[in-house]
């Protein structure tokens, strides 16, 4: 007698397929919260980042020291739109890369989770590591805002019924 394929073992519905694994509320909280973090983070990045003139010179200057040649005004004038146009570039796909993670961790795939769990690890390293260096500087409530709810995200990703949830959708792959 033969073993029975890993559909056969699934829940079928009366035509035979296997049912669909129910996404717990916790999932579809986590991906919002990972969308909302994505929003206060990119909208903190162009606020304190990209659109202050002031730190968009400190960076092209530090880009341009660390090159090791010598560089005049105009030049790190003439970078300023350069700058500004590849970090919008970075930050755009940098985003769009999260999202489809964030799709993918809905969807039920672990490797997803835990992409997500080390994102906003990081996050909050970098966060800290802001803290130390500046202060409690206001620009940084942008920051905060995204830390709190990627840690949030992480929160309800490891909750019971989002462990169940995603070691279901592995058995029915």
């Amino acid at each position: 007698m033969s073993k029975p394929s890993p559909a056969q073992q699934l829940p079928q519905t009366p035509l035979g397929e296997p049912t669909r694994v129910t996404r717990p509320k916790a999932i579809d909280t986590a991906f919002q919260l990972t969308l909302a973090g994505l929003v206060f983070g990119v909208i903190g990045t162009v606020v304190t980042t990209l659109a202050d003139h002031e730190q968009v010179v400190l960076l092209v200057r530090s880009a341009l020291t660390r090159t090791g040649q010598p560089f005049t005004e105009d030049d790190v004038v003439s970078l300023i739109g350069v700058f500004r146009v590849v970090g919008g570039l970075a930050l755009a796909i940098g985003a769009g890369l999260i999202v489809l993670v964030a799709f993918k961790m809905r969807a039920g795939r672990n490797w997803a989770r835990l992409l997500l769990t080390l994102f906003a690890v990081l996050s909050m390293v970098n966060f800290l590591a802001d803290v130390s260096d500046t202060g409690a500087a206001p620009e940084l409530i942008w920051t905060l805002g995204g830390v709190a709810f990627w840690a949030a995200a992480v929160i309800y990703l490891f909750r019971p019924e989002s462990m169940s949830f995603f070691s279901e959708s592995k058995k029915r792959r």
